[in-house]
């Protein structure tokens, strides 16, 4: 109601014409002086109109600056956000590469590892078996992905390297393992040292000088002279030389308390400290020191007791024992 009646009063202000309102105005001088003013009815009207006008231009004014403001704060919102999304797929690609060189490393150390086990015989059921393997498509990035996907595929990426990263330390524990059983296996002498009829077995047996029951401790293998004379197994040349009664010998030391004797050479091919493989030559047959004819005498030390070599052997024929491949 009282709203109402102040809009009323100004429409009956806007419809008089041709009069004058005097304005009185006082002077702040401490006099009381008030100076009057005629001003005519249709200067005060455009007066007010045009403060109108400028409050409704400010207000219209206010109201355009607040949207385009608010527009213009959205879009970088966007800007940011779509940058922020850019940073994440360059990071969720670069963890994508590191993820497919780790699959393909590993599946070059796998080859690795099951040659090295075929290579010891070892069946592969004994070999850790493969789970399911991992795909790239199943990382891929989809078109319109939002901030949150790509932050939950950076995580599941995380998680796959970390799995991979469990599984490539697996296999290095795997490998040093095969590689210690390798060292052992090469380290074992497991051939004769020449192709050939052993003519004298390991225990008591009767002299050929006429000493009576002696205990032989290795096997004697005839052969050509000028026979190649090989390594059983891998190791060091420790001894190479004269020594009486084996003639020219060698002796290699192989780890693990195990050592092997080549006597009755006529060719030494060896010096002390060489490194030798299972099948390198060692030194030609011959008949030297105490022997009644060229042949190889072979002896097995552990520790320092003699055993027989055929219970080293990976077939008990005599002829084919030794397999010719080195």
């Amino acid at each position: 109601m009282f709203l109402k009646r102040y809009i009323l009063k100004f429409l009956h202000f806007f419809k008089k014409k041709d009069e004058h309102v005097t304005v009185l105005i006082f002077k702040d001088s401490g006099l009381g002086e008030v100076k009057a003013r005629n001003v005519h009815h249709s200067t005060l009207k455009a007066f007010v109109i045009g403060g109108l006008s400028f409050l409704f231009f400010a207000m219209i004014s206010f109201v355009a600056a607040s949207f385009l403001f608010k527009e213009r704060m959205t879009a970088l919102k966007y800007l940011a956000e779509n940058q922020m999304l850019k940073m994440k797929i360059s990071e969720y690609n670069k963890k994508l590469s590191e993820i497919e060189a780790k699959i393909n490393y590993l599946q070059e150390y796998e080859q690795k590892i099951r040659g090295l086990s075929k290579e010891l015989k070892i069946s592969p059921k004994y070999l850790p078996q493969g789970g399911k393997e991992t795909s790239l498509d199943s990382l891929s990035i989809e078109k319109n992905l939002s901030y949150k996907d790509v932050e939950q595929r950076l995580r599941d990426a995380d998680a796959i390297k970390k799995r991979l990263e469990e599984k490539e330390k697996s296999m290095a524990d795997l490998m040093d393992t095969l590689n210690a059983i390798k060292l052992v296996v090469d380290s074992t002498p497991t051939i004769l040292p020449a192709n050939g009829w052993i003519s004298s077995y390991f225990g008591k047996r009767v002299s050929p000088f006429g000493r009576g029951i002696v205990f032989h401790e290795g096997i004697d293998i005839s052969l050509r002279p000028g026979t190649p004379i090989r390594a059983t197994a891998a190791g060091v040349v420790v001894y190479s030389g004269w020594q009486q009664g084996y003639g020219r010998l060698v002796v290699i030391d192989h780890g693990f308390g195990y050592k092997t004797k080549y006597a009755h050479n006529s060719v030494l091919k060896v010096k002390i400290g060489q490194k030798v493989k299972r099948g390198t030559i060692v030194a030609l047959s011959g008949s030297s020191g105490d022997s009644t004819g060229p042949h190889c005498h072979y002896e097995i030390v552990i520790g320092n007791t003699p055993v027989d070599p055929l219970k080293f052997m990976k077939s008990n024929r005599i002829a084919s024992l030794y397999s010719g491949r080195w």
